[in-house]
């Protein structure tokens, strides 16, 4: 649900502050999951752009890692 994907999120996100190599994290979202592109956006990440693939179409979201800020949100 949502309260793990929110926790999910934050945790992912706390460890990749620790790595000065990862400067964005991308995740892609299926476009009809309408509740989770707002939890994204919430969260501080950016929508980049529509993905069509074979099977379904998804948004590709990033979340630009400040290093000489914190990341914390939500």
């Amino acid at each position: 649900g949502r309260r793990t994907f929110t926790n999910l999120l934050r945790t992912c996100l706390d460890f990749f502050e620790l790595l000065p190599e990862v400067k964005r994290v991308f995740i892609e979202s299926e476009i009809e999951n309408t509740w989770q592109h707002a939890l994204l956006l919430n969260a501080g990440f950016r929508f980049r752009y529509k993905v069509c693939h074979e099977y379904k179409t998804t948004y590709l979201f990033y979340y630009p890692l400040d290093k000489k800020g914190t990341t914390r949100f939500l």
